[in-house]
């Protein structure tokens, strides 16, 4: 079809998929004008740049409750917020990760890699040998602009974060456990 006269530009309403969709004027192409009395036709061009998705960088630590010492052993499973109609659930037919054992360093495994968007349930399904479990699960949620917000935890949970010089965040959440309470059993 024709265009009348007048200036146009296109507003980008849905990005692709793994990009962020742009707000406010970085959501609008630039500014194409077609004149009055323009008889032939014309090709526009207009490009629009998407931000891909950050998926956000997560070290997850655990550690003994005074944060002095890590503590290999614990053992956890990762599950993915879903929404089933207008009801957030946790996915719990397709965890992402089962049975992530902390190693030497106390690092939970795989979960260090980049997570895509979402909120995340940690479960920990074993302590470490001579610790208590802990009391209560811990929810995070990732952006889509990789920044990592903790939510619901047990006490202790701190969450933290760096930069490096090429301005890449990484976060840690350290995990404390409890030992647990010694028993005495007086002996005649």
């Amino acid at each position: 079809g024709r265009l009348q006269p007048g200036a146009y530009y296109f507003v980008e309403t849905k990005a692709p998929k793994g990009y962020v969709t742009p707000t406010g004027d970085a959501a609008k192409t630039e500014t194409k004008t077609v004149l009055a009395g323009q008889s032939a036709a014309q090709n526009l061009t207009v490009s629009m740049k998407n931000t891909e998705e950050t998926k956000g960088k997560l070290t997850l630590t655990k550690t003994d409750a005074a944060g002095a010492n890590v503590l290999k052993g614990a053992e956890f499973d990762l599950y993915k917020q879903v929404k089933v109609g207008s009801t957030s659930t946790w996915d719990e037919e397709n965890p992402v990760y089962t049975g992530l054992t902390t190693d030497a360093n106390g690092v939970i495994p795989n979960i260090n890699k980049s997570l895509p968007a979402g909120t995340y349930q940690l479960r920990e399904t074993e302590a470490p040998s001579g610790y208590s479990n802990l009391t209560a699960n811990i929810d995070f949620t990732v952006s889509k602009m990789g920044v990592i917000t903790v939510g619901s935890h047990p006490d202790g949970v701190t969450l933290t974060s760096t930069t490096d010089d090429y301005g890449k965040i990484t976060y840690s959440i350290a995990i404390p456990n409890t030992p647990k309470p010694l028993k005495l059993v007086k002996q005649d």
